[in-house]
């Protein structure tokens, strides 16, 4: 177990498929918009990959 998120994950039954990871952002404090951004254009696309298959989002 890496942290305490598949721990809560479990508890409701939840299976840990993917993660997305937002660091750097207290390191670089010049690029914190970027990297967040990013995050969640991450966020994003795996929300939509999962999505995709069940019909709950529809483009």
């Amino acid at each position: 177990m890496k942290d305490g998120t598949e721990t809560v994950g479990q508890v409701f039954g939840m299976e840990i498929i993917e993660e997305v990871i937002v660091e750097g952002h207290n390191a670089m404090p010049d690029k914190t918009e970027e990297i967040i951004q990013e995050g969640l254009r991450q966020v994003t696309e795996v929300v939509s990959n999962m999505a995709e298959g069940t019909g709950i989002l529809t483009p």
